[in-house]
């Protein structure tokens, strides 16, 4: 059998298995139940369209797809209702299980054309929609994540082997900066050790001392700095669905600042404007970009981000420390958090001068630097009446673990607007504080309520793991 024929038939498998499994929790499972009688009716008709013997036909199926997205704003529109930590769980099912309906509709409505009917990036809104539900809703329920990524996978080796796309420019360490600037002169610098510590080493750290640690070569046998190299574009994008996944982009200076905001866009946007120079990644348009005059965008950091559950393919580039099955004594003063069943892995990557403003985490950490340096700096719970936390602020959001005090502002000469402001920075610079420059291939361990402020100096690819 042809490769494009068998990649078909994945394909047409992984939508049957989808709607198959979504039809028959119509009748066991309650939780959308909440959703009120009307959206039930749509969520149930869409469904039945869908489960037939044989694919329907192409205005069956684009009648689908507009039913899907009617339903999707219904959700959508609740789904901004509440802050995100109270969205009842029948509304982000609902917005899953549309998602899930309107790609399957819009796959086996590309599969009934002809190659030749196929347009390049053809597979680009299928991709959008399912990583949607993945961004927004988290896809809740009976294995919808393993049907997204099911189908995200399918979808991927069926636009390989069936369509022309222009192919991915070969890059290899290209986003390794050519000339790094200087590290800052460091003046009360972190503990640093030249190889990994043992297991039990590390633990009598925790038990002796349990300060911050920074241990060269943690990571250097991960595939993401070895035969999976993550400072190659090309190797990011082609793991990326070719850059067409989507991703949740932090857009400013820093999230304390005013014009501060989230975007969702897909990965090769996010290289194109905030990473690479423009243009360094060809669009998937067959056509060259033509040159305008643009404005410089703002600072993109795609930040706290956990990329490795919604993109599978990047979580095998990486490999849990041992450290985070160890059990640091708790800090004193520093409420108890949720207990975590696994390590909770975030992803830091963005071009250099991001920055994390002041901040403390309930949970210890490991940062482990992948591609590009980070100057961190570190101050002890014992110093947190110097550093000012924020309160609950405008729409009773809790900003307590994060410093008021901008150490852009203090540390760069600026003048302070207030009397009250400049006894703020008399204050806050008596506090003791202990930095480093975080390396290439290096670990850095951040005690459970410590406070960290962290800058990139160079193109920078970091994964913290949180534990307890």
């Amino acid at each position: 059998m042809a490769p494009a024929t068998t990649a078909a038939a994945a394909l047409t498998t992984a939508c049957t298995t989808a709607i198959s499994t979504i039809h028959s929790d119509l009748t066991t499972d309650t939780t959308l139940s909440d959703c009120g009688l009307g959206a039930l009716q749509l969520h149930r008709s869409l469904t039945l369209a869908l489960w037939t013997p044989a694919p329907p036909p192409a205005p069956a199926l684009k009648n689908a797809i507009t039913r899907a997205t009617d339903l999707l704003r219904l959700c959508t529109d609740k789904l901004h209702t509440y802050p995100y930590r109270d969205v009842p769980l029948c509304w982000r099912r609902l917005y899953t299980d549309a998602s899930v309906l309107k790609a399957v509709a819009q796959i086996l409505l590309l599969t009934s054309l002809t190659p030749t009917e196929q347009l390049n990036d053809s597979d680009s809104e299928i991709v959008r929609t399912l990583d949607m539900a993945l961004i927004m809703a988290g896809a809740p329920g009976n294995n919808r994540r393993e049907i997204i990524e099911d189908l995200l996978e399918k979808v991927d080796v069926y636009v390989t082997t069936t369509t022309t796309e222009p192919a991915a420019p070969t890059s290899h360490n290209d986003l390794i900066a050519a000339d790094s600037p200087p590290a800052p002169k460091l003046d009360c610098p972190i503990e640093r050790h030249g190889t990994p510590l043992s297991l039990e080493g590390f633990t009598k750290h925790l038990l002796a001392q349990n300060t911050p640690l920074i241990m060269a070569g943690v990571v250097d046998d991960w595939p993401a700095l070895t035969t999976r190299p993550w400072a190659s574009s090309a190797y990011l994008l082609s793991r990326t669905h070719g850059g067409k996944r989507l991703v949740p982009v932090e857009v400013g200076r820093s999230y304390t600042n005013r014009d501060w905001a989230q975007r969702i866009m897909t990965f090769r946007e996010f290289m194109n404007t905030h990473v690479l120079p423009r243009n360094t990644v060809p669009a998937f348009t067959g056509e060259e970009d033509k040159e305008e005059e643009k404005e410089t965008p703002q600072t993109g950091y795609l930040a706290q981000h956990t990329l490795f559950h919604q993109i599978p393919p990047l979580r095998n580039d990486i490999l849990i420390p041992d450290y985070c099955y160890t059990t640091p004594p708790a800090p004193p003063g520093v409420p108890t958090p949720v207990q975590l069943e696994a390590p909770l892995v975030n992803a830091w990557f963005g071009p250099a001068g991001t920055i994390s403003p002041l901040h403390t985490d309930p949970y210890s950490n490991i940062l482990c630097q992948v591609l590009g340096r980070k100057y961190v700096r570190l101050y002890a719970p014992s110093e947190t009446t110097k550093l000012f936390p924020r309160g609950v602020e405008d729409g009773g959001v809790d900003m307590s673990n994060t410093s008021s005090i901008d150490i852009e502002r203090v540390e760069g000469g600026s003048e302070a607007e207030s009397e009250e402001e400049k006894e703020k920075w008399r204050v806050f610079k008596e506090a003791k504080y202990v930095e480093r420059v975080l390396e290439r291939g290096e670990g850095l361990y951040i005690p459970a309520g410590w406070w960290h402020y962290v800058r990139s100096l160079d193109t920078s690819f970091s994964v913290s793991f949180w534990w307890n």
